[in-house]
C-alpha cells in the first residue's frame, strides 16, 4: 500500500484520496504467516541434499532435500548449492509446495556453464531527482539511496556471471542549457547511478539507444568516463561512428563474450513530421512549438557544390526535406559539413539527430553491414558467444514492429547466439530463430512512467554450455513506486501469460495513422515460443504443437479462468457465435500482497485514502475495508491509468480486426450499509507526435452505482462501463482510465475484494488462432464452442 503516485489526478480524486496513516489502527496489516515447503532436486534427476535457500535480507537456511519456510508475505532469494549454478526463487504463503531443479555448473559435456542475466531500461533522473516529497517515491541523492531502489533484485540480477542492462540515460551533472535542443524527452542521471548498477552486478551497459546523445557530445563522454571509471563495459555510443559502432569483449569466467548494441532510433521521424511549407499554424498550438512554423533564411555553399543549398527562408521541416533529398549523393565529409550550417545556432538547431553521423557522436546506428562486420571481428578476437542490443520499435506497443524483427533476426543471421532488444517499455514476447533466441524487449527496470502497463518486468536468465543455449528463463517482476521488485503467486503467472500470448501473436506493430500504432495482422509472423512455470520462475520454450484444452461453461454462463490462462478461437467464426472473452485490464484486484519487498504491505498498486484500509481473513487473503464517517466518503483508486483502446488488432488495410469491445467492472462486496459506487475519470492520451510534448488530459468523470447485495455476506456484482467509456466527450474517446471504489458518506462499513476491469470482446471477432490473454468466458451453458484454452503451468 502507498499512496499519491505523481500523475496527473481528477479534482474529485483529490478531494477523496487524501493520504491514509500507515498505523491507522482500523487496519489489520499482519497476514498469517503460511508454510511453504521447498525441495530442491538435480537436473539428472533426484532430490538435492547440502542446498540452503537466502532470502533477500536475511541469513541462509539450509536445505536437506527439502525446507519448511514460514512465511506472512511474499519473499525472494537465491537457491545455491556446491557445484550447482545459483538458482532465483519467488515464495508465495499460499504457493504450499515449490520444487526448485538445480543445474550443475559443468554440463554432461564436460564444458562449465555460463549465466547471462539482462534488464531492461535503467534510469534515475526526472522523477527520481524530482519527487519533491511525494510519498513512496524515492529520491536519489546518494550512493546509498540510488542502491535501495534495486535492494530487492539486486541480489537475484547479481547472481550471473555476467549482467546486462540497457542504461537508457546520459550520466552526469551537466547543465539543462547544454542539451539537445528541441528533444521532447531528455534523461540525464546522476553519477551514482554506478551505484545502482553495481547493487545490480551490471557488467555491461548498452548505449546504443536516445537518450545516449541528449547532452550531445559533452554527455556521450560523460556517460563514457562514468562508467569507466565504475569499472564497467559498455558499447553503443561514441564520439565518433567508428567508436560508437565497435564491438566490445568481456571476460566471463574466461570465456570471451562479446557484445554488439546499436538503435534505430535515429531522431530522423521526427524531423519528418515537422510541419510543411504551407501547413497553417493551429490555433491552439503550444507556444513552445511555435518555432516549427517559423521562416529562417540559410543557404549553403556556392552553386555547382553537391551541398549547395540556395538562399532561402524556410521552416525547418522545409530545410530538412531540402537536406534528406540531397544526403544520399554527398560524401560523409560533404553531408557532415552540410549538417554542421543546417543545424547550427541561427539555422535550425531544433533538428534532431541521435546516433553517431554527419560528423558528430552519438549512439550508434544500426546498419545490417555493421552489425554483420562488428559479430565477425569480435568472433576473429575469438569471441565464443556474441549478444547483439537492438534499441528500436515503437514505444508502448505489444509486439515488435517489422523492422524491428528484420533487424533482430538479420542479427542472428550474421552469427549472433542472442538477441535481446528494448525501447518499447512494456514486455514483449520472445522467438527462436535458427537455433538463437530473440527477447524483443524486457520492458522497464529502473523507470518512472505511470501506466499500468509499463509495470510488468522481468529479468532474463540465460545459461550457456559453450555456444549452445541450456535455458532461458524469466525472472517476474513489477515497477512498484519507481523500485523494481519481484512479485510470486498470480501477479508472476500474469507475468508469463503476458509474455506467452504476446510471444505467439502472428502480428507485427505499425503506424497506422500519423498518431496511431498498432497490431497489424501479419502473415508471415508465426508465433512459436511461451513461458511456461516451472518453479518459480518461467522458462521460455517452444510453443507446444497440438489443441488446447476445451473450456466448461457452468449454468451460470461464466467461467473465471486461472492467472495464466490463455484462450483462442479455431475453426470458422460463425462456430464461436455468442461466446465473448473477457480480459482483465487492471490485474490487481486481489488487494493481496503480490510483491517480495521485504514489507508486508498488501494492496499492490491500489491508494488507500481517508477511512479505507486493508484488512486479511483467516485463508491469508486480503480485502478492501471502506469505513465512510456521517460527512466523508472512503475511498481507494487503481494507482495508475489502464489503457483502453477501442480496437487492439486490425487487417493489413489498418482496419479494425477484432470487434468493438464491452466493459464492466466485476467486485466482491459485503457490506452492512449502502453499496459503493465505482468513479471512473477518463483521459483523452497523446504521445505518438514526436513533435511536441506528450499530453494526458482528462476529458470526463463519471460515477455508476453499484448494484445492490445482501447484507453481511460475500456476493459478486458488475457493472456495465461500455457506454461510459465507448461515448465520445467533445468527440474524443477516452484511451485510459483510473478507477476509484467509492463508498459515500454516512454509507456504513464496505468490504471489497477481487476487483476487475473486464474489457469483453466477442471470440468471432477475434483473429483465429491467436492465443489472447483471458480471465473469463461468457457462453452458453456447456462447452465454449470454437475456443480452446492452455495454461502457462
Amino acid at each position: 500500500m502507498w499512496c499519491c503516485r505523481a500523475f496527473v489526478v481528477s479534482a474529485v480524486a483529490l478531494g477523496l484520496l487524501a493520504c491514509t496513516d500507515a498505523d491507522d489502527p482500523s487496519a489489520d496489516g499482519q497476514a498469517p504467516t503460511r508454510t511453504v515447503l521447498v525441495s530442491v532436486s538435480s537436473e539428472v534427476g533426484g532430490q538435492l541434499g547440502g542446498a540452503e535457500v537466502v532470502l533477500v535480507g536475511q541469513a541462509p537456511v539450509p536445505i536437506d532435500r527439502s525446507a519448511a519456510i514460514e512465511i506472512d508475505q511474499p519473499v525472494a532469494g537465491l537457491v545455491r548449492a556446491e557445484g550447482y549454478l545459483d538458482e532465483p526463487i519467488v515464495l508465495d504463503p499460499g504457493d504450499g509446495a515449490v520444487a526448485v531443479r538445480m543445474l550443475r555448473r559443468v554440463g554432461a559435456t564436460g564444458v562449465e556453464r555460463r549465466v547471462l542475466h539482462f534488464g531492461g531500461d535503467v534510469m534515475l533522473g526526472r522523477r527520481y531527482q524530482e519527487s519533491n516529497g511525494r510519498e513512496g517515491t524515492p529520491t536519489v541523492d546518494s550512493p546509498d539511496s540510488a542502491r535501495r531502489v534495486v535492494g530487492d533484485i539486486g541480489p537475484i540480477m547479481a547472481a550471473a556471471d555476467a549482467t546486462m542492462v540497457n542504461l537508457e540515460t546520459v550520466v552526469g551533472e551537466l547543465v539543462p542549457e547544454a542539451a539537445f535542443r528541441g528533444k521532447r524527452y531528455q534523461i540525464q542521471s546522476p553519477p551514482v547511478i554506478v551505484d545502482t548498477l553495481d547493487e545490480l552486478g551490471v557488467d555491461f551497459a548498452a548505449l546504443g539507444n536516445n537518450h545516449a546523445y541528449d547532452w550531445q557530445d559533452e554527455g556521450v563522454r560523460s556517460t563514457i568516463d562514468a562508467l569507466d571509471d565504475a569499472g564497467i563495459a559498455w558499447a553503443g555510443a561514441g564520439s565518433s561512428a567508428d567508436q560508437a559502432s565497435a564491438g566490445r569483449m568481456i571476460s566471463v569466467l574466461g570465456t570471451a563474450v562479446g557484445v554488439v548494441s546499436m538503435t534505430t532510433v535515429n531522431g530522423d521521424f521526427v524531423n519528418d513530421s515537422l510541419p510543411s511549407a504551407d501547413e497553417p499554424r493551429p490555433a491552439d498550438g503550444e507556444v513552445a512549438d511555435a518555432w516549427q512554423y517559423v521562416e529562417r533564411t540559410f543557404g549553403f555553399g556556392t552553386p555547382g557544390d553537391p551541398n549547395y543549398v540556395p538562399m532561402a527562408a524556410r521552416r525547418a521541416g522545409e530545410a530538412w526535406r531540402v537536406f534528406a533529398a540531397l544526403e544520399d549523393e554527398l560524401t560523409a565529409g560533404a553531408a557532415a559539413a552540410l549538417w554542421l550550417a543546417l543545424s547550427g545556432d541561427g539555422a535550425y538547431p531544433e533538428l534532431q539527430d541521435w546516433v553517431a553521423r554527419r560528423g558528430h557522436g552519438g549512439a550508434a546506428p544500426l546498419h545490417e553491414a555493421t552489425v554483420e562486420r562488428e559479430v565477425a571481428e569480435l568472433r576473429a578476437e575469438g569471441a565464443a558467444l556474441v549478444v547483439v542490443q537492438i534499441h528500436g520499435g515503437f514505444q508502448f506497443s505489444e509486439v515488435p514492429s517489422d523492422f524491428m524483427r528484420r533487424a533482430a533476426r538479420g542479427a542472428v543471421a550474421a552469427g549472433a547466439d542472442l538477441v535481446v532488444a528494448h525501447h518499447p517499455h512494456v514486455l514483449q514476447g520472445f522467438e527462436w530463430y535458427d537455433g538463437s533466441l530473440i527477447a524483443y524487449s524486457l520492458g522497464n527496470l529502473v523507470f518512472d512512467q505511470d501506466f499500468l502497463s509499463t509495470f510488468p518486468s522481468a529479468i532474463l536468465r540465460t545459461v550457456f554450455e559453450g555456444d549452445h543455449l541450456v535455458e532461458a528463463r524469466v525472472v517476474p517482476l513489477t515497477i512498484d513506486r519507481y523500485r523494481p521488485v519481484p512479485v510470486a503467486g498470480e501477479a508472476a503467472e500474469r507475468v508469463f501469460r503476458l509474455m506467452s500470448a504476446r510471444s505467439s501473436w502472428p502480428a507485427s506493430s505499425e503506424r497506422i495513422r500519423p498518431d496511431f500504432v498498432g497490431a497489424v495482422l501479419d502473415g508471415g509472423v508465426r508465433g512459436d515460443s511461451t513461458v511456461e512455470r516451472e518453479g518459480t520462475t518461467g522458462r521460455v520454450v517452444p510453443l507446444p504443437e497440438g489443441p488446447g484444452d476445451a473450456i466448461e461453461v457452468g449454468a451460470a454462463g461464466q467461467v473465471d479462468l486461472p492467472a495464466c490462462a490463455l484462450v483462442r478461437r479455431v475453426g470458422e467464426a460463425k462456430e464461436s457465435a455468442g461466446v465473448v472473452i473477457g480480459t482483465d485490464l487492471l490485474g490487481w484486484g486481489s488487494l493481496d500482497d503480490a510483491t517480495a519487498d521485504r514489507a508486508n504491505e498488501p494492496a499492490t498498486n491500489w491508494v488507500l485514502g481517508e477511512h479505507s484500509a486493508v484488512r486479511h481473513d483467516a485463508d491469508h487473503k486480503g480485502y478492501l475495508r471502506l469505513t465512510p464517517t456521517a460527512k466523508v466518503r472512503a475511498a481507494a483508486r487503481q494507482v495508475a491509468r489502464s489503457t483502453v483502446p477501442e480496437h487492439r488488432w486490425f487487417d493489413s488495410e489498418g482496419l479494425p480486426a477484432d470487434g468493438l469491445p464491452s466493459y464492466t467492472v466485476e467486485l466482491t462486496l459485503r457490506r452492512d450499509g449502502s453499496p459503493p459506487n465505482i468513479v471512473v475519470t477518463l483521459f483523452d492520451v497523446h504521445d505518438t507526435d514526436p513533435t511536441v510534448d506528450p499530453s494526458s488530459i482528462e476529458i470526463h468523470e463519471e460515477a455508476v452505482a453499484v448494484p445492490r447485495s445482501g447484507l453481511g455476506e460475500w456476493q459478486t456484482v458488475s457493472v456495465d462501463l461500455t457506454q461510459v467509456i465507448q461515448r465520445r466527450y467533445g468527440g474524443v474517446r477516452a484511451e485510459a482510465l483510473l478507477l476509484y471504489v467509492v463508498s459515500p458518506s454516512g454509507g456504513g462499513t464496505v468490504d471489497v475484494d477481487n476487483v476487475r476491469l473486464l474489457e469483453w470482446r466477442a471470440a468471432s471477432d477475434l483473429p483465429a488462432g491467436a492465443w489472447v490473454e483471458a480471465d473469463a468466458v461468457q457462453a452458453r451453458a456447456g462447452i465454449a464452442a470454437g475456443l480452446e484454452r492452455r495454461d502457462c503451468s
